[in-house]
């Protein structure tokens, strides 16, 4: 004979199956009886279909990449991203032997043609849509629209942006001004002020500064000593300039720590990914701008 005990217990655990059933019916519905939905193949060519051919940068590799893209009700959309199949770092593969990774493509091979294969691409490059499509992708120039880390930015455009870049801007929520390269084109203020010949300006103060630095190493140099020379430097670099019209203090970092530089050295490039094209081109720039900080970066 069943107890009461156990009957309640039986009746508790049906009330609850019957719950968890009733709350995941639809579920169980789509098991029990699934639905199938046919997709048409994509399509490849025609009208409202077109191919890009770029680089992929999701790493340093720089793979070739063939992107397609089709128009859906006028908006075009990335469909798929692969390796291009005449780019000798991704290698055509075929549909029937994709096991398998061939030669470069000739170049003779029509386009159309060549259609019919693609090349290898790992996983992260083939993701690459979603680089496109990433709702916090930065497609225009921002600008601090408060106090430096409020995280406050508004939009400008292309063309205000090279400006204040070049000429310096201020930030109109603070008043806060932001020097441009201009302003820290030392040998250009120098050619401006009236100097003939700048550079030789420029290694003058430096070959100054290296005898400070000198008798700063000097563990026999007083620190008296070493104030009178700082102040000498100064009152002799001041007077050059000021018959010009500049101050010491539009040529140097500080001019109490001269050892820092001209203004110049402000200017701070600092490199992600790069390649040695790149390097070549950016390195010249910094350094003829006047600038020893050309930078890599490291992982």
């Amino acid at each position: 004979m069943v107890s009461r005990r156990t009957a309640v217990k039986g009746v508790v655990g049906a009330a609850a199956l019957g719950v968890f059933i009733a709350g995941y019916w639809n579920t169980v519905d789509r098991i029990v009886k699934p639905t199938t939905t046919l997709y048409k193949p994509d399509r490849l060519a025609g009208a409202g279909v077109r191919y890009v051919y770029t680089s992929c940068l999701g790493c340093n590799v720089r793979c070739g990449i063939r992107v397609r893209v089709s128009t859906y009700d006028g908006v075009e959309v990335i469909d798929r991203i692969e390796g291009n199949p005449y780019h000798p770092y991704n290698r055509y593969v075929s549909a029937s032997h994709q096991l398998s990774r061939y030669d470069t493509l000739d170049y003779k091979t029509p386009v159309q043609q060549s259609l019919k294969l693609t090349g290898t691409l790992c996983a992260r490059g083939q993701d690459g849509i979603h680089y496109v499509y990433d709702p916090y992708r930065i497609v225009k120039p921002l600008k601090r629209a408060g106090p430096r880390g409020s995280g406050k930015w508004k939009t400008i455009s292309w063309q205000q942006l090279v400006k204040e870049v070049v000429e310096g801007g201020v930030i109109e929520e603070t008043g806060e001004r932001l020097p441009g390269l201009k302003e820290l084109y030392v040998f250009g203020r120098l050619k401006e002020a009236g100097f003939e010949n700048p550079g030789d300006v420029l290694a003058s103060i430096k070959k100054d500064v290296d005898e400070l630095m000198a008798k700063a190493a000097d563990k026999n140099v007083k620190a008296e000593e070493l104030e009178s020379l700082l102040n000498s430097f100064k009152e002799k670099w001041s007077k050059t300039l000021g018959e010009k019209g500049l101050k010491l203090e539009d040529v140097l970092v500080d001019p109490d720590n001269p050892d820092l530089g001209t203004k110049a050295n402000m200017l701070v490039y600092m490199r992600g990914r790069g390649q040695d094209n790149a390097d070549v081109f950016t390195n010249r720039f910094v350094t003829a701008f006047g600038s020893v900080n050309w930078l890599r970066h490291t992982s």
